[in-house]
């Protein structure tokens, strides 16, 4: 008895541990996630519908996060240099909110900005998202370049996204 009871301890913290290091999908799989995501008009926007781009860049925010804010305004200033990346602000935030941080930065303004809802939480979930933002940028194959978590000096900015792009051109 003594050893089955040994044997199904050792299974069970071996089962334990490898779900405390599962990896999240997008190390799972580097590619482009399938997804479904609502827009500011409420219609669907599914990912093969994205817009062809070099890089397409996938930044989760919450409209009152200061990080986020500066992301926002540091790449609406640069955004001269980035007319061969494609942005998806995506936030589980209700729309009013994503809208207002969208018009206060002028990425609504933008042609290759987009703004959508995350209702379902699925790229929350895909990208075990803890802080905002979140980055991933994926290349025109829609293979996953990097990731940039929302953390002091893995945190995104302007001249990250421009030193990425130069270095992969």
């Amino acid at each position: 008895m003594k050893k089955y009871l040994a044997v199904f301890s050792v299974i069970g913290s071996l089962t334990i541990a490898a779900q405390s290091y599962a990896q999240p999908g997008y190390q799972k799989d580097p590619h482009l996630p399938v997804f479904s995501l609502q827009q500011m008009d409420n219609s669907v926007l599914h990912s093969a519908q994205l817009p062809v781009y070099d890089h397409t860049t996938i930044i989760y925010f919450s409209p009152d996060c200061d990080h986020c804010r500066t992301v926002a305004k540091d790449i609406a200033g640069h955004n001269d240099s980035f007319k061969n990346m494609f942005f998806l602000w995506v936030s589980f935030s209700p729309v009013a909110d994503i809208k207002k941080f969208g018009q206060l930065y002028g990425l609504n303004n933008m042609p290759n900005m987009r703004l959508v809802r995350d209702a379902d939480f699925f790229l929350l979930s895909f990208y075990e998202v803890k802080n905002t933002p979140f980055t991933a940028v994926y290349d025109k194959n829609r293979k996953l370049e990097a990731t940039f978590p929302a953390s002091g000096k893995t945190m995104v900015s302007a001249g990250k996204l421009l030193a990425l792009i130069n270095k992969k051109s």
